[in-house]
């Protein structure tokens, strides 16, 4: 069995409740020292960082980030990330989201889309920290890689390996050729 990215887990939650303690507890400490009632701002200031990391961003880079699927000898499982109702409910889901399963006779054709070779990012002083802590998925969108499956009834299916092919580019385009021919068999 082969098996690529990362599964699902309850980290995008977890940073959006650090970051909505962090944010309302900044909050009510500086509302405090301007003698504003500091309890309703607080929480209303970090619902809606928690708000924008788990509605906006999160659904937005998951399926680039959690990126998991397997190629096993008669099928392959993936997550169906469809829509942006779905990826939420993956993300609140977390280890315990379901998979989709596609069986290897259900697959007309497969081909990997993009360029082995991996573009390197231009290093900019005045956002040096910023991009270090981004670097990861602005890497997997700069450099996009992964298989194209097309089923029997005409419907296309896109699984990333970019974030398998940023940390690990030779390993990854061998294991990919080795899917391809998993599947034509």
């Amino acid at each position: 069995m082969l098996i690529f990215g990362k599964k699902l887990n309850f980290r995008p939650l977890l940073i959006g409740l650090l970051f909505c303690l962090g944010i309302g507890c900044l909050a009510a400490i500086m509302l405090q020292l301007m003698n504003i009632h500091p309890i309703i701002w607080a929480v209303l200031a970090g619902v809606i960082i928690f708000l924008l990391i788990t509605l906006v961003y999160y659904p937005t880079v998951l399926q680039d980030e959690f990126n998991y699927f397997t190629i096993s000898k008669q099928e392959i499982t993936y997550y169906n990330y469809g829509n942006r109702f779905n990826k939420f409910k993956l993300l609140l889901l977390g280890k315990n989201a379901p998979v989709k399963t596609i069986k290897l006779t259900d697959i007309k054709s497969a081909h990997l889309v993009g360029k082995n070779e991996i573009k390197k990012m231009a290093f900019t002083v005045p956002f040096d920290m910023l991009q270090v802590y981004f670097s990861g998925i602005i890497s997997m969108l700069m450099n996009p890689f992964g298989l194209e499956l097309v089923l029997n009834n005409g419907q296309k299916i896109y699984l990333s390996l970019a974030r398998d092919h940023i940390y690990n580019p030779e390993k990854t385009y061998n294991q990919a050729d080795t899917a391809i021919n998993m599947i034509k068999k």
